[in-house]
């Protein structure tokens, strides 16, 4: 349920880090079984605000159980979005997904020591725009081949040619782009490197994006190296 930051939220819940959500719902049945889900994985929901007039935004997923490959339809409702910025804490580190950018950028504009991760999916001018004021970004070969505004051909030098591209926009080299092929391409010290896929049986690959940013910021949280977190 929820979007990347929710999934990952409630991933950082079941390893014991303090976290909130924040986020809208409707007031409706769907809304209360993701009010639900957060209470059993400890995710503080105080800033989880309700909208009344809009019900609770649905996302689907359509599973071939046979490749573990999965159709997403996405839904994002500009009218069902954030109308409260602020907090009674001040948080260390911060998950945006691209949902709400208003709230991304009072969290920005507000938190200037916050480390924060930013999960995009496709480069519009509003994703590209946040991506470069986030410590790191997380995103889709999509995004990144729409930011460089090139197509990777799959070989190693085009990727390295895509990253390149990437830097030279956005004036820094902390993206990791999840490619295609479910290998992690980013840069560690200026050189660009990628790790391979790993080797498991798939069974659904709906969550891949939220798994990998919940499990990357736990163990940006505790200083792991970026080799090692990745």
């Amino acid at each position: 349920m929820g979007n990347v930051a929710a999934t990952a939220a409630c991933l950082l819940g079941k390893w014991n880090i303090p976290t909130h959500f924040t986020g809208v719902i409707g007031n409706d049945a769907y809304g209360e079984m993701v009010r639900d889900t957060f209470k059993e994985y400890r995710v503080d929901t105080k800033f989880l605000e309700t909208n009344f007039e809009k019900g609770t935004s649905l996302n689907y997923y359509i599973l071939n159980a046979k490749s573990g490959a999965v159709t997403r339809i996405l839904y994002n409702d500009p009218e069902n979005q954030l109308t409260r910025f602020k907090y009674d804490f001040t948080p260390e580190f911060a998950i945006l997904d691209g949902t709400d950018f208003a709230g991304a950028h009072a969290l920005l504009n507000n938190n200037a020591n916050c480390k924060t991760i930013f999960y995009a999916r496709t480069g519009t001018k509003d994703t590209i725009a946040v991506s470069k004021r986030c410590t790191w970004v997380v995103c889709t070969q999509t995004f990144a081949e729409m930011m460089a505004k090139m197509e990777s051909d799959g070989s190693a030098a085009s990727y390295v040619d895509l990253y390149q591209k990437i830097v030279d926009s956005a004036g820094n080299s902390n993206y990791i782009v999840i490619l295609n092929n479910h290998k992690i391409l980013y840069s560690v010290d200026g050189k660009v490197k990628m790790l391979p896929e790993m080797k498991i049986n798939i069974a659904d690959y709906s969550s891949f994006d939220s798994i990998f940013v919940g499990a990357l910021s736990f163990a940006l949280m505790n200083e792991v190296a970026l080799d090692d977190a990745i």
